[in-house]
Formats: structure tokens, sequence, C-alpha cells
């Protein structure tokens, strides 16, 4: 299930809860004071995930421009 993110418009206390997306909308109480006057917050999160690129690093993007061996291979089975 999602957390999602409220408010409340009598204390202005925020906080989470997990919730199905079909309830998501509906009125939550309030941790703080308890009121029902609540409202979900439109939150936007992302994660950015960034690296050096090879040639910042001076590499032309061979397998140990990356700290692998010689010999690996991506094509190897991988019992998980």
């Amino acid at each position: 299930m999602p957390i999602y993110e409220y408010r409340c418009k009598k204390c202005d206390t925020r906080f989470e809860l997990m919730r199905r997306l079909a309830q998501r909308d509906k009125a939550a109480t309030c941790s703080n004071c308890g009121s029902r006057a609540t409202a979900r917050v439109q939150v936007q999160r992302f994660a950015v995930a960034s690296g050096a690129a090879p040639d910042i690093m001076g590499g032309d993007g061979d397998p140990e421009d990356f700290g692998m061996d010689d010999d690996f291979d991506m094509d190897d089975d991988f019992d998980f």
C-alpha cells in the first residue's frame, strides 16, 4: 500500500498514512488534534541517480573503467 501525506486544516500538522489507492482522497484523522478536516498533500517525490561517465574520468567505456575485471561477461548466468 502506498504512503500518502496529509495536512490538517485546523492545526496545520503534516502526517503520513498508509492507505489503499481508493482511500487516498477520503478524510483522514489528524494524528495531532484528531480533526477530520484534512487534505492530502500533493508531493512530488523522485530520485536522481547520477555518476561519472567514463569520458569524464578519462576512460573509454571499457569494463575496467568501471572497476570490472577483463573477464567479466554480461551474459554470465547468475543464480538468485
